[in-house]
């Protein structure tokens, strides 16, 4: 029997239980399967399960407010498909929601969309929303607003880098020339009813589509696409349909949302939650003192981990698909040759910085994903330390090491390069160290330059960089990094910040994402990674696991990665 990815065999599981039941629908000459996320028998398991909930919630006590601590404070994009800072995504997640959701297994679930149906050929989604959501200012969620987000990510003008999915729908790239005034794959069939059909399968299509968060048309038709990241006045003000609503945003220092009465679900058990930027150096002790409830542990220290423990703080792991990695700039001619990528790894000791700096919470990475991921190759070269086979590489590629003065030269010149990196994360800044005393071992001078995050995201973004520090990856459990390294992705199209180009990575990255089964897609992406691998276009340096510390009284909390609010509107502080 084939494999099926996780979220696609919870849809033939379903597919399997409602076909038994009720028969297939023929839908004049095309077959469609019904697939619920929450449809007939599963919404009304939904529905019985929301009023379990609901009376277990009027037990509990409501109200009170609890802060957040993040590192960065948040620069004020608080719209989905127009920020690709984190922080910005901490504030606007509480408040913008898809079609469908992830819950803790990674497995779509039902949100703004009631139930769903896909076609027997896989190309069309037919999505029933919810009847009577409301977005925050109280006008109703309607179907219009879910063609209106996606043409809006597919505009010729779109100035973010979420789009890519867009691209698959039939006429999207019509429209996105300006030949037409919508995509003909986007059919609004009545108030709560669209359909989207592809061009292809598109193996992450039910995910892509799905988990994206939706743009309310009657604020956003206003927009002009063009110039949408300087509409400060709608940024900073989102209206979206989530259990939390924006009241103040105080730039460089707090924003303070509070709960949404109207929520689709239930009102919030909690009247607010304050999200602040923090200085970790005191961090701890507020959170100790009760003046924070809940912030992100990105160093594991044992004993700090036994003194949280010691006080009534629980602290959640969780194991990121994220990987932290050197960004190269391979634009640069310096950097062309991968030799001189390939000896950067060699000369890096990443294991020292998962055992020393991560307390061993994380696993050495040699590649986008995870060594236990299905995608990994299990030979996979994780380029163990070795200063003498790094030295050897870059005199192969023209630079040249005097040993007894500990410098490496290239065209007479003594090699110096800038290795920038965001605030916010110890165990990457401390990294940033190691790295700098590991590159000097092979005569390489290395400087550092600290920075804000945004600060850094723009210089990267704009190819102003040498070396730099960032994580990236995929919260979801999907292979697919067509994103990060096809090189149609380069910005600002999207997130090929390393300005990486590899004909073969683009025609696999194409083909695994028409593809559905793991059985299919697993050599695909295999032998992509592979590639990349050889080519390290960035050096990879780890995967970690992150801590959530969470204040004792506050009741429900279940972090995953890339989302730490799951059912935020179920949580509670106990006393």
């Amino acid at each position: 029997m084939r494999k099926f990815t996780s979220i696609l065999l919870v849809i033939m599981m379903l597919l399997t239980t409602l076909l038994s039941g009720c028969g297939s629908d023929a839908k004049t000459g095309n077959e469609e399967s019904t697939t619920p996320a929450a449809s007939s028998e599963s919404a009304g398991d939904n529905a019985t399960q929301n009023t379990a909930e609901n009376t277990v919630e009027s037990t509990v006590k409501q109200g009170g407010t609890i802060k957040i601590a993040y590192w960065n404070a948040p620069s004020g994009v608080f719209a989905p498909g127009l920020t690709s800072d984190s922080y910005d995504f901490y504030v606007y997640s509480l408040m913008y929601e898809g079609l469908l959701r992830l819950n803790p297994s990674l497995e779509l679930e039902s949100c703004l969309a009631d139930s769903y149906t896909i076609s027997e050929d896989y190309k069309t989604l037919t999505f029933k929303l919810r009847e009577g959501v409301k977005w925050h200012d109280g006008v109703e969620l309607t179907a219009d607003d879910v063609q209106f987000t996606l043409e809006f990510l597919g505009h010729p003008d779109y100035p973010g880098t979420s789009g890519s999915h867009v691209a698959w729908l039939e006429g999207a790239e019509a429209y996105k020339n300006g030949e037409v005034d919508h995509i003909s794959g986007i059919n609004v069939i009545d108030k709560y009813t669209i359909s989207l059909t592809t061009t292809d399968v598109f193996g992450a299509s039910l995910l892509k589509f799905g988990t994206t968060s939706l743009l309310a048309k009657h604020i956003w038709e206003n927009v002009d696409v063009k110039t949408a990241l300087e509409a400060t006045d709608v940024l900073r003000n989102p209206v979206g349909t989530g259990p939390f609503k924006m009241k103040t945003f105080v730039p460089d220092q707090y924003v303070e949302l509070t709960a949404n009465d109207d929520y689709w679900n239930h009102r919030p058990n909690l009247d607010s939650i304050i999200i602040q930027a923090t200085n970790q150096e005191t961090a701890q002790a507020q959170m100790l003192n009760g003046e924070i409830d809940m912030m992100m542990i990105s160093q594991l220290n044992p004993d700090d981990l036994a003194l949280y423990e010691e006080t009534g703080v629980s602290v959640q792991m969780v194991p990121m698909n994220s990987n932290q990695f050197m960004g190269i700039n391979n634009s640069m001619d310096i950097f062309k040759d991968k030799r001189v990528r390939q000896a950067l790894a060699y000369a890096i000791d990443q294991q020292s910085i998962v055992d020393g700096i991560l307390n061993g919470y994380g696993m050495v990475a040699g590649g986008p994903y995870r060594k236990d991921f299905w995608a990994c190759p299990s030979d996979i070269n994780l380029y163990e330390l070795d200063t003498n086979k790094a030295i050897s590489l870059l005199e192969e590629s023209g630079f040249k090491y005097d040993k007894a003065s500990n410098i490496m030269s290239y065209n007479g010149e003594p090699v110096k390069w800038v290795l920038k990196y965001p605030t916010g994360n110890k165990a990457r800044e401390q990294a940033a160290v190691v790295i700098q005393q590991n590159l000097k071992d092979i005569g390489i001078n290395i400087e550092l330059q600290i920075m804000e995050f945004s600060t850094l995201y723009a210089m990267v973004k704009q190819g102003d960089y040498e070396l730099y520090l960032m994580a990236e990856g995929s919260s979801t459990g999907d292979p697919d990094i067509f994103r990060f390294y096809h090189s149609s992705q380069i910005p600002p199209n999207g997130l090929n910040m390393r300005q990486y180009k590899n004909a073969e990575v683009d025609r696999l990255l194409e083909e695994g994402q028409k593809l559905m089964e793991v059985e299919d897609r697993k050599p695909i992406y295999q032998e992509a990674v592979k590639i990349i691998n050889e080519e390290q276009p960035m050096v990879y340096l780890f995967f970690w696991y992150e801590g959530r510390a969470i204040n004792g009284n506050l009741v429900g909390v279940n972090c995953f990665p890339g989302n730490n609010y799951y059912g935020i509107e179920n949580w509670y502080l106990e006393q």
